[in-house]
């Protein structure tokens, strides 16, 4: 039961779903009449929140990465640093929404 739990925490903390999606998911999963089918359509505005934020965070991680390797062109210390920091940050954002993917993944 503990990975579910430390997966419970990694979700509240990413917020890609709302509390009544949650608690729809739940509660369609522990009826036993309900089919994976019906517990797909809850969880699919989630799944397409999610989607949208992985793209965005691919989108700004490549034009942060190409503006980074044009700055290092440029010798100019603060330019570089300042690109340097914005493709770290989307970096880290594109790793943190990978490994949730590959977290829930294990999960399922």
């Amino acid at each position: 039961m503990q990975p579910v739990f430390l997966l419970g925490k990694k979700i509240n903390q990413e917020h890609p779903y709302i509390p009544d999606l949650k608690d729809g998911a739940l509660q369609t999963s522990l009826v036993k009449s309900k089919s994976n089918a019906a517990i797909a359509n809850i969880c699919k505005p989630a799944v397409e929140r999610w989607q949208k934020r992985y793209k965005s965070a691919i989108d700004a991680y490549k034009q942060a990465r190409e503006i980074f390797e044009r700055t290092k062109k440029t010798a100019d210390a603060v330019l570089i640093a300042n690109a340097e920091n914005s493709f770290k940050e989307c970096k880290k954002e594109k790793d943190a929404l990978e490994i949730f993917k590959k977290d829930l993944g294990t999960l399922l």
